[in-house]
């Protein structure tokens, strides 16, 4: 991965997200959504900034976030 940036971005992003959603978890918000066909399903990063931004910053700081 040395000098590959779309390699390791590709690697990174999804352990990110789920660090995120572990971090969410841990703090007794679900991060998951439930569809109409009652099928349970994880929200992506953009959703997860979305509806739990004052969640996010209130654990992480607001600079972090950003």
């Amino acid at each position: 991965m040395q000098g590959d940036i779309v390699s390791a971005a590709h690697l990174l992003v999804p352990q990110l997200e789920h660090s995120i959603r572990y971090v969410l978890r841990s703090a007794n918000k679900d991060s998951s959504k439930i569809m109409p066909d009652m099928l349970q399903e994880d929200r992506p990063l953009s959703a997860l900034l979305d509806n739990f931004r004052t969640e996010m910053d209130q654990i992480f700081t607001a600079d972090v976030v950003n």
